[in-house]
C-alpha cells in the first residue's frame, strides 16, 4: 500500500474512532442510558484466569449481527446496557457491542480496561485493553494474549498477532482507545499519552 494511501486511511481512521464514533454512539444510545450496574458475583473476574473463563462463558452468549441502518452501521452499545442484554442470555451485537460487555465486567471487578480498534488495509476490528496485576492485556473474545509492562507493548504485540488471525493484508496501520465515564454516562477517545503516563 503506497504511504499516501496509508496517510488517507490512517487520517480517516483517526477522524471515524476519535471523533465520530464516541459522539454518534453516545447520541444514539442517550435516550436508552443504563444508569450504573453492578455485575453478579458469577461474573466477577480476579485475574487473567477468571478473565478467559468468563470470555467462553460471554462467547457462548455470543451471535454476530452487524450493526444496522438504523445504527449507521456502527455505534458502540455502553457497557452497562452491553451488559444489561447479556444477562438477558444472548449477546446480538458485532465485535465492539462483545467487548463493551467485558469491558463493563471488568471495570465493575475493579480492572482499567479501553476498548481497543485495529485498522489494516483489509481488516477492522474492536477487541480490549485492560491491565491486570499490573500488565497490559489484550483481550480479543476468548483470547487474552501475555501481559506487558505498558499498554504500547502490548497493543504493539497484539498488533502482530491480529494481522495473522485475520489473515489481514497489511499491517495494522491505526489503533484507537476509547473509554467508558460511569460518572457522565459517555463514552470518549483516549490515548497512549494518557494511559501510560
Amino acid at each position: 500500500m503506497s504511504k499516501l494511501i496509508t496517510a488517507w486511511l490512517r487520517l480517516f481512521a483517526r477522524f471515524f474512532d476519535n471523533i465520530w464514533w464516541p459522539w454518534w454512539s453516545n447520541t444514539h444510545w442517550n435516550s436508552s442510558k443504563e444508569d450504573d450496574l453492578p455485575i453478579a458475583d458469577e461474573d466477577i473476574v480476579t485475574g487473567v484466569v477468571s478473565l478467559r473463563r468468563e470470555c467462553m462463558r460471554l462467547y457462548e452468549k455470543f451471535s454476530w449481527t452487524g450493526d444496522g441502518i438504523e445504527e449507521l452501521f456502527d455505534s458502540i452499545l455502553p457497557p452497562p446496557q452491553a451488559y444489561r442484554k447479556s444477562l438477558a442470555g444472548q449477546i446480538v451485537d458485532d465485535c465492539d457491542g462483545f467487548h463493551s460487555v467485558v469491558y463493563h465486567v471488568l471495570s465493575k471487578s475493579g480492572f482499567e480496561s479501553y476498548l481497543l480498534t485495529a485498522h489494516t488495509r483489509s481488516v477492522s476490528h474492536c477487541a480490549l485493553l485492560c491491565k491486570i496485576d499490573e500488565m497490559w492485556h489484550v483481550c480479543d473474545y476468548f483470547t487474552v494474549y501475555p501481559g506487558f509492562e505498558t499498554a504500547a507493548e502490548a497493543i504493539e504485540d497484539y498488533n502482530k498477532n491480529f494481522v495473522e488471525v485475520y489473515q489481514a493484508k497489511g499491517e495494522v496501520f491505526y489503533n484507537a482507545l476509547i473509554k467508558y465515564n460511569y460518572n457522565k454516562g459517555k463514552l470518549r477517545s483516549t490515548s497512549l499519552e494518557e494511559i501510560d503516563a
